[in-house]
């Protein structure tokens, strides 16, 4: 079994520590692809990614025709999806190669970017054996 280990990361100076993962998204449509640190979310029902993300791979946040929804935010809080087509691709951690990629999927866009790219269990998290160690600060992914 493929096993890959990650230590948690702290994105800027006074952050916690967090289980961030090297991720890769990829619109294939537009041969495209934005590498983010992406926080592993088990609270998360699926991936949700900032705008940014969906316009620097090519995609039009709220286009027309675009299928969007209502998705329940943090604190039961109405949040506004897109969702636009995506593969992700978790790298290692220099970035250079792929330990795992998944198939072509729909994922959730907000059209602001002031949250993370969240890697959610109906997308991402549900493809493996995770183990969160806490104590050492590792994320431990098996598939």
């Amino acid at each position: 079994m493929p096993r890959a280990t990650y230590p948690f990361m702290q994105l800027h100076e006074g952050a916690r520590l967090r289980p961030y993962l090297p991720i890769e998204w990829y619109n294939p449509h537009e041969n495209k692809t934005f590498i983010a640190y992406s926080l592993a979310d088990t609270g998360a029902d699926s991936c949700v990614l900032p705008g940014i993300i969906a316009t620097q791979t090519g995609h039009n946040v709220n286009g027309t025709g675009v299928l969007s929804e209502v998705s329940q935010g943090v604190g039961g809080v109405n949040v506004r999806t897109w969702k636009h087509t995506f593969r992700i691709r978790l790298k290692d951690l220099s970035f250079r190669n792929v330990f795992w990629e998944s198939e072509e999927q729909l994922i959730d866009c907000v059209e602001h970017s002031n949250i993370p790219p969240l890697l959610g269990v109906a997308n991402f998290l549900s493809n493996f054996i995770i183990t969160f160690d806490y104590k050492n600060s590792l994320t431990i992914l098996e598939y």
